[in-house]
């Protein structure tokens, strides 16, 4: 997708002297539907594309999570902020405030992969079984980027923003995405979720060896790792508010999923022990 978009001449002259590379607007529905990796044409004369979209409910949210330099060189934050306010009133911000990190389209860019796991407010047991998934809820959720190397939190509040990140993905990476975590979205979202470019590891190894491993049986024996608490334990302490520990056992299985594929990656096998505790190699193609 190439849009174009205008640009006053001061701050298009510091995007292309590579000072400015953060270009601020508000949540437009044309805005909206871009996502990394389009390319903008600037002027109708400059081509660049979008490297990352940062989305913020306010110019301060922005503020605090950009650095101003690199939307406006010669400003100083509180200058910036009213820059900002007087180009685009309140019922404007309102609308959400996007911030597009550009580069030039020539240079190459890296795939975009998101490791992507979350966790459930309740139970199978709660909810009537497995085949009730969309009835667990999202606690709490938790991805890693590529793009950005960066992990990103979400919960219900912004499971909205959670689904324009996997949607922006070249490759969602997990761990029993299509026969779990998709199916905990679909409450959230009518988007055909199984469309999106995907590499479940638990349902790749599965059509391998014709039986499900956990995602503890492969870290153990790929990695040396383990996990920290199990998904009952995680219900509890989304009950007793303790959002801490619970984002922070979600995460680590985001890192304990992104060092997999990565072994995986750059060896072509991954391992787990047979029911006799041996070693066994499974080859990947990932």
């Amino acid at each position: 997708m190439i849009k174009t978009l205008w640009i006053k001449q001061p701050y298009l002259d510091h995007i292309l002297a590579g000072r400015k590379t953060i270009e601020v607007r508000v949540g437009y529905p044309n805005i909206r539907r871009l996502r990394p990796g389009d390319q903008l044409l600037l002027n109708d004369q400059h081509l660049f594309a979008i490297r990352r979209i940062g989305r913020y409910k306010s110019f301060e949210e922005l503020l605090a999570a950009e650095d101003p330099a690199h939307i406006a060189p010669d400003l100083s934050p509180e200058e910036l902020l009213e820059a900002l306010r007087e180009i685009y009133p309140p019922e404007k911000e309102a609308l959400g405030v996007v911030a597009l990190e550009i580069e030039p389209a020539s240079q190459p860019r890296e795939p975009n992969v998101v490791f992507f796991d979350l966790e459930t407010q309740r139970s199978f047991q709660e909810v009537g079984g497995r085949h009730n998934i969309p009835r667990l809820g999202l606690s709490v959720a938790v991805t890693y980027s590529t793009a950005d190397g960066q992990y990103h939190y979400y919960t219900e509040e912004n499971v909205a923003d959670l689904i324009e990140e996997l949607k922006a993905a070249d490759l969602v990476v997990g761990f029993n995405l299509l026969r779990f975590d998709y199916e905990v979205l679909r409450a959230y979202t009518d988007y055909p979720l199984r469309r999106l470019p995907t590499l479940d590891i638990m349902d790749d190894l599965y059509r391998r060896l014709g039986f499900r491993l956990s995602l503890d049986a492969l870290a153990g024996a790929t990695l040396g790792a383990t996990k920290s608490a199990d998904g009952l334990q995680a219900i509890r302490w989304w009950r007793q508010g303790r959002m801490e520990e619970l984002f922070e056992y979600c995460r680590r299985d985001v890192e304990v999923t992104r060092q997999l594929y990565e072994f995986g990656r750059k060896n072509k096998y991954v391992q787990y022990r047979d029911k006799r505790w041996r070693i066994r190699k499974v080859p990947v193609n990932w």
